[in-house]
């Protein structure tokens, strides 16, 4: 155990937190956005046949961070907080915005419930080209190929290696084989720094190297939210921001291409939900994910706020509303974890 792991066990056991929270709302002015992608209670990693990083925490553990934000926070909406940054209105004591990327299903089986019956609302980044589709979410799909080819560690690589010109190398070091997670991880960050058309078509050679089928892929475990859901959340106070149509690395695209992701999203969400999307969740949301062309493109689109997966906080005045950032929750996160780093955003 760490030095700052057993800081933080001793503080949360003393209930330092409570009182960096006190002074901190006399002082500081800032708006923490929890950034989640899954709420599930999967199987160990061997058995669970996608991309168990994007599994954010269990459902109970879900509705125990929930139940200490209703404590210890305000929960408010993107909505509210464009209002503070455009039109000067007043934040409320500790903000903070409750947010989910992609659109997976459990967010409607298993999230909603926590947040209907808190009170809490919440926002969900919708891609929206698989809403309402039997197509897992690409990064998935490439996880289940990996995952379940027939083909060995080693067949996998020399396909691979038939577009070595464009997977590049983590400081020399060639893609792991040591296991298929490993593998697969190391596939999927080097697929999100390159070109658009080249990240489709590999997708397209490991289908046809693999034999995959995605009737095969296990729906039960990764499937997007539909309409029908997306409407009743939004009838209930859950607000739906876009996260584009396909969920490309936007500073892949070319300026056409990016045009059509943010624009139809948005337009798509609006005519589904009746209600304004203006709030752009970038896909990936890393720091090569977004820039001052993406920027620029989202203002055209018509978005008035832009959401990073950037670690940190977000005081006001002062935040640019296009470079949100926001905290992840992860599996890892434990809850000492979880109420330190609220605690301590700008550390994070």
């Amino acid at each position: 155990m760490g030095k700052r792991e057993i800081l933080s066990r001793c503080a949360y056991g003393a209930g330092f937190f409570s009182l960096m929270r006190a002074i901190r709302a006399g002082s500081f002015k800032e708006v923490p956005v929890l950034a989640y992608h899954r709420v599930l209670d999967i199987p160990g990693d061997e058995a669970y046949p996608f991309d168990e990083w994007l599994v954010s925490c269990s459902v109970s553990e879900f509705e125990w961070q929930m139940k200490y934000v209703s404590r210890h926070y305000t929960p408010i909406s993107f909505s509210t907080l464009a209002g503070v940054l455009y039109h000067g209105e007043n934040l409320p004591k500790r903000p903070i915005i409750i947010s989910f990327d992609d659109g997976y299903d459990d967010n409607y089986h298993n999230a909603y419930p926590v947040l209907k019956r808190l009170g809490i609302p919440a926002t969900i980044f919708l891609s929206t080209g698989y809403i309402g589709t039997r197509d897992p979410f690409w990064f998935d799909w490439v996880v289940w190929m990996i995952k379940n080819s027939p083909l060995t560690m080693g067949e996998l690589a020399a396909k691979i290696k038939e577009h070595a010109d464009i997977i590049p190398d983590n400081e020399g070091d060639s893609i792991p084989t040591s296991s298929r997670e490993e593998f697969a991880d190391a596939l999927l960050e080097a697929m999100k720094v390159i070109p658009n058309q080249l990240r489709l078509a590999l997708i397209s050679t490991i289908e046809e190297s693999t034999t995959s089928s995605k009737e095969a892929a296990g729906y039960a475990f990764c499937k997007a939210l539909g309409w029908d859901q997306v409407r009743e959340m939004s009838n209930d106070g859950i607000e739906f921001g876009s996260h584009t149509v396909t969920h490309p690395i936007l500073t892949m695209l070319d300026d056409v291409s990016l045009s059509r992701e943010l624009e139809q999203s948005r337009k798509h969400i609006e005519q589904e939900t009746g209600l304004p999307c203006t709030t752009l969740a970038y896909p990936v949301g890393r720091p090569f994910a977004f820039d001052d062309r993406v920027i620029q493109a989202a203002k055209s689109a018509g978005y008035t706020l832009g959401v990073s997966y950037i670690s940190g906080s977000n005081p006001v005045p002062g935040v640019d509303a296009f470079r949100l950032k926001r905290l992840h929750v992860e599996l890892e996160t434990r809850r000492h974890d979880f109420v330190t780093a609220l605690a301590f955003q700008e550390l994070v």
